[in-house]
């Protein structure tokens, strides 16, 4: 399962910045086994030896430090500790992506991870295909996978929750309605969009905001899903005046929003 990842990984030279282990990694007095793409990583790419220390993240948890206690094939063996405090966002950023192809998912996945974000709704839009719903990548172990290749690369530890919604009506009016009544509204709905000169600089962005992030389909919302999102409060802006990826138009608007949180450009 790991296999094309691993190769990649040793390909492109690819460092960790955390290792991160799960609860179910645990064998007891704080030592955690490793296996798979970790494992592979540890050995192959760090060339870790018996008593090195590695920098570690529980999943939803603290980080700390990992001591090499054992290394066999295919398996690592750490002894961690951890601190008690899970990490904290100065801002909370959720994302509505509509649905791209398999290979996109996975960078999406990936970077929304690395970059904090704290759910990610995967939606039908007009310009996307019905048969991007049954790609593998959206299986539970899958969409772990590289949500978790994401937080090593980030230095992060909180797990983003994944949803995938087929209806894009009902999503918006009624299923995130649900989403906000029972984990919090969002101070700003912001919407992707050529069709305005705003920029973010010009919103009311600060530190502690939740942002909820509308990236479209590379081919773009129709008018239709415009003006219902806008119709339950998102607001256009203008992220750039090149035509993006939609895994790089992810990223690019993330990018500003930490920015403009931070105050800068102002």
């Amino acid at each position: 399962m790991w296999g094309d990842l691993i190769l990649y990984l040793l390909l492109e030279g690819f460092v960790l910045n955390l290792i991160i282990v799960e609860n179910t990694d645990s064998v007891d007095g704080g030592r955690y086994r490793l296996g798979g793409e970790r494992a592979e990583h540890v050995f192959g790419v760090l060339k870790s030896k018996v008593g090195d220390e590695l920098r570690v993240g529980m999943v939803d948890g603290g980080k700390g430090v990992g001591v090499v206690e054992a290394i066999s094939k295919g398996e690592v063996v750490l002894k961690c500790e951890f601190e008690e405090k899970a990490e904290s966002m100065q801002v909370g950023i959720d994302l509505v992506c509509a649905l791209p192809r398999q290979q996109t998912v996975k960078k999406v996945l990936h970077s929304a991870a690395a970059m904090g974000v704290g759910r990610i709704f995967f939606i039908r839009a007009n310009r996307v295909e019905k048969s991007y719903f049954e790609a593998s990548v959206l299986e539970e172990d899958n969409i772990r996978r590289f949500l978790i290749e994401g937080l090593s690369q980030g230095g992060k530890t909180a797990m983003p929750v994944v949803s995938v919604h087929r209806y894009f009506k009902k999503f918006f009016e009624d299923e995130l309605g649900d989403v906000e009544k029972n984990f919090g509204g969002y101070d700003v709905k912001l919407l992707a969009e050529f069709s305005t000169e705003k920029m973010l600089s010009e919103f009311d962005l600060g530190v502690g905001k939740r942002v909820l992030l509308a990236i479209g389909p590379e081919g773009g919302w129709v008018d239709f899903e415009v003006g219902l999102m806008e119709g339950v409060g998102f607001e256009k802006f203008f992220l750039g005046p090149w035509t993006l990826r939609v895994e790089n138009a992810v990223v690019a608007a993330i990018g500003q929003i930490e920015l403009a949180v931070n105050g800068y450009g102002k």
